[in-house]
């Protein structure tokens, strides 16, 4: 037979202070000594107004694989990017009274250019680098104003006051019914 890496036999390990707390209930440790010596005793926490932990530190296990200091608030950056959002367009706004009128005429040129789609310049073109699902994916003018929103992330608290708000509605009819 082969040599193994760990012996066939493992040994039990038997430790004197499985659980760990004879540390805590020793009574001649120094620093225990030394800070009763200067007023404090057990049952007072640490500080200059004693409000600090009484009890030991103690090990945890985690598990999530949330990170450190996570909370729990799904729509954080939502409010974020809706904060830089209203910015945008009160500058945007500032701008736009400015130069309404001669911006108009420029802008309405470079949007027919942008709304062509993607697959059909791949097929117009002589050399035709793009295959057709790469193209189908990479292709925006072909989504849906919703559908660029839920990609983008605007307004996406708006949409779910509303998804409340007709929830709350329609329960209402339903107690209303139920009462009829």
């Amino acid at each position: 037979m082969s040599m193994l890496a760990e012996p066939r036999r493992k040994t039990q390990q038997c430790f004197i202070n499985p659980r760990g707390d004879a540390w805590s209930k020793d009574e001649n440790k120094f620093g225990q000594k030394l800070m009763e010596k200067f007023g404090w005793s057990k049952g007072k926490g640490l500080g200059r107004e004693e409000q600090g932990m009484t009890d030991c530190i103690k090990v945890l296990t985690k598990d999530n694989k949330k990170g450190i200091g996570f909370k729990g608030s799904d729509d954080e950056w939502i409010k974020h990017y809706e904060g830089f959002e209203s910015v945008l367009a009160n500058l945007n706004s500032d701008n736009s009274k400015e130069n309404s009128a001669s911006n108009s005429a420029a802008n309405s040129d470079d949007e027919s250019k942008n709304t062509s789609s993607l697959e059909r310049r791949s097929k117009g073109s002589r050399a035709r680098v793009h295959y057709h699902k790469f193209t189908r994916g990479k292709d925006v003018s072909r989504y849906n104003s919703d559908d660029i929103a839920c990609i983008i992330g605007s307004k996406r608290s708006k949409q779910l006051a509303d998804i409340e708000a007709t929830q709350i509605k329609e329960e209402d009819e339903v107690g209303q019914q139920v009462k009829l």
